[in-house]
């Protein structure tokens, strides 16, 4: 007895494993773009992701593998159903068989039969059922052969044919038992149990989502650290330390260099210096040292430029506390020095009385240069006569006149004071003219007391300047009755050093002035006489002097 033929057949193939496939394969996109986000980024946040994104990676693996079990599973499955799957027109009905499910629509319940050309619809109540006959002719005999096999089924159902309904229904039972067919029924072939399927998702998600976390965290900060150093910046390895990279270089080497990198652009020893305090630890000191270096020899070639010894002393005050360029700082020095000496020696006068005024000013010099510039110009009048004896002489004369005449009033109180201001002053501008006043700075001190000790005792270099006026001779005036005196002027100039008993640089003069006729004539008053002529005298001790430190004009 023959299995029933059908009359349409309609084969279905379960494309389930591809939706799932494609399914774990979005997932699977969908996660690399999740986990490329920030990925190797120095501006992102993301670059190195937190531990709680873990959760992200586990439930996209979860959901991957899921995917790409069911996929498995159903492609599998497709593979071992024991029976062909798909719509077909039985004299019965239509049977629709998928792997897991039959479904009957007896033919009892068919409504109608549409042909066209190939294609037939076969409609049930709330169903119409789709196939194609292999040519046209053939479409054209389904109804009658639907309409045909109806009525042979329902006579063989009325009348319980079994044989009938055998020829008619390939799911009726025979009634006969099959000693080989199995005794139970068939289940759905299944790739792995529920529980298993569980269980390897959650492992497999687990597993895969922790890897997948690691190695993108793991790869993202060599990428970091990559972009991080091409950029070479302070701003890239900061992102970099920010965003959780941990290459210990980073923070210990290349930062540090970007950071001296951006105060060397600053040309400042100020920033270089601002950086060291920063980086009191650090391994790249060598590199910071010749930084700081190269810095100080900069700011010292615009010091040098000044040409000035205060511009060299200000900067070597201001950055005492880094001696990296003093051998440097104290040849600059040296060769302002040098450059002093040699313009002073250019127009310095011929040595006198065996005293060599270089020499000496290249003491001098010396001893400004540990000690400081300052050198003071002081005066000391000397009374070497006794002025009332010589005053009374003149009291005495049959020429007197009155007071006015005494000339001894004319070397006393303010007198003197003035003259020294004066011829002081020449003398400070004359001298301080071959000189810059950081190297040699003249200042005119307070007048030396009558009766100090000799020498008397000084703080800074100090020109010592011994005056003194001795009255001899009398003089009548013709047109002007009076009596005058002459006088003579000595001075001694010295230089005395602090510390140092010795006197330097010696210079004495003895000059002679007498009331001629005409001065007397000429004066208005006898003091102005006697300023004249004191004043005279001065001036001379003045020219005479500067002449041993420089050439005549």
């Amino acid at each position: 007895m023959g299995a029933p033929a059908p009359i349409l057949v309609k084969l279905f193939r379960s494309h389930a494993h591809l939706l799932w496939g494609a399914a774990s394969a979005g997932a699977l996109v969908l996660w690399i773009s999740f986990a490329s986000i920030g990925y190797g980024d120095l501006e992102s946040s993301l670059a190195i992701t937190p531990s709680a994104v873990l959760v992200v990676h586990l439930c996209f693996a979860a959901f991957v593998v899921f995917c790409a079990l069911r996929a498995q599973s159903k492609a599998w499955t497709n593979k071992r159903t024991p029976f062909a799957t798909g719509t077909f027109l039985f004299p019965s009905g239509v049977i629709v068989s998928r792997p897991s499910k039959l479904t009957v629509y007896p033919i009892e319940d068919v409504q109608d039969v549409r042909v066209n050309g190939a294609s037939v619809d076969v409609v049930f109540p709330g169903h119409t059922f789709a196939f194609v006959a292999a040519d046209p002719a053939r479409a054209t005999e389904v109804p009658g052969a639907v309409q045909e096999a109806r009525s042979k089924y329902q006579a063989a159902k009325v009348s319980n044919d079994i044989r009938q309904l055998l020829l008619l229904d390939p799911l009726q039972d025979s009634g006969v038992p099959n000693p080989l067919a199995p005794s139970e029924p068939l289940a759905p072939p299944m790739l792995l149990a529920p529980w298993a399927t569980i269980l390897a998702v959650v492992v497999g998600g687990a597993v895969l989502g922790w890897a997948v976390f690691w190695m993108r965290n793991t790869w993202s900060a060599k990428a970091l650290y990559a972009a991080a150093v091409a950029a070479d910046s302070t701003g890239a390895y900061r992102a970099y330390l920010e965003r959780g990279g941990q290459r210990p270089e980073v923070e210990a080497i290349l930062l540090p260099r970007a950071e001296l990198r951006d105060a060397q652009a600053k040309h400042s020893v100020e920033a270089i210096e601002a950086y060291i305090k920063q980086h009191q630890k650090t391994r790249i000191a060598p590199e910071i040292t010749a930084a700081h270096r190269t810095a100080l020899l900069a700011e010292l070639e615009k010091a040098k430029q000044v040409g000035s010894l205060t511009a060299l002393n200000q900067l070597e005050k201001k950055h005492a506390g880094y001696p990296l360029i003093q051998n440097e700082i104290l040849a600059a020095k040296q060769a302002i020095f040098d450059r002093v000496l040699a313009s002073f020696k250019q127009e310095a006068g011929k040595p006198q009385d065996g005293q060599d005024g270089v020499a000496f000013v290249a003491r001098l010099v010396h001893y400004a240069r540990l000690h400081g510039p300052k050198i003071e110009i002081r005066f000391q009048p000397k009374y070497t006569q006794n002025y009332e004896h010589i005053e009374d002489i003149v009291q005495k004369s049959p020429y007197y006149t009155g007071v006015p005449l005494l000339p001894g009033q004319y070397f006393k109180g303010k007198y003197p004071l003035e003259r020294e201001a004066r011829v002081g002053k020449r003398l400070k501008e004359r001298l301080q003219q071959a000189f810059p006043t950081d190297i040699l700075e003249f200042e005119l001190g307070k007048q030396i007391a009558e009766g100090e000790a000799e020498p008397p005792v000084v703080k800074v270099p100090t020109l010592w300047i011994e005056h003194s006026v001795t009255f001899s001779g009398g003089f009548v005036g013709l047109r002007k009755q009076g009596m005058y005196m002459g006088m003579t002027l000595a001075y001694r100039a010295t230089f005395l050093l602090p510390s140092d008993k010795g006197e330097y640089f010696v210079f004495r003069i003895r000059l002679w002035r007498a009331p001629k006729q005409e001065l007397i004539d000429e004066a208005k008053t006898p003091e102005e006489l006697y300023q004249s002529l004191a004043n005279d005298a001065y001036d001379t001790f003045a020219t005479e002097y500067l002449e041993t430190w420089f050439k005549k004009p």
